[in-house]
C-alpha cells in the first residue's frame, strides 16, 4: 500500500482495535499493534519517534469531537480515530 488509508479506498485493515473509554490514545495505538503481533516495546524506535504523542493527547479525542488521523507507525498506514485504532498492510 502506498498511499494513506481513506475513507473511500475500501481498504480492509488487519486489526481494528476499539479504544476503551480508560485509554489513552497512545495506550489505545499500542495495543492495537500488540494485536498486530508488534512487540513495541523491544524495538528500537519508540512510538514518540512516529508520532507526537503529547500533541495527540492534548487534541480532545473522545465522544462528540470526531477526530481522524492517517500516518505511518512502524511502517503500517494506520487511522486513528476516538473509536478505534485501524492498522492496514504494510
Amino acid at each position: 500500500m502506498d498511499t494513506l488509508p481513506s475513507l473511500e479506498d475500501g481498504s480492509t485493515p488487519i486489526v481494528s482495535y476499539a479504544v476503551d473509554d480508560d485509554e489513552t490514545i497512545a495506550e489505545a495505538i499500542v495495543g492495537a499493534f500488540g494485536a498486530v503481533g508488534v512487540d513495541t516495546y523491544d524495538r528500537d524506535d519508540p512510538l514518540y519517534e512516529w508520532i507526537p504523542i503529547d500533541r495527540f493527547e492534548r487534541l480532545g479525542w473522545g465522544p462528540g469531537r470526531p477526530l481522524r488521523v492517517s500516518t505511518i507507525i512502524w511502517e503500517y498506514p494506520t487511522v486513528i480515530t476516538n473509536e478505534a485504532i485501524e492498522i492496514y498492510d504494510e
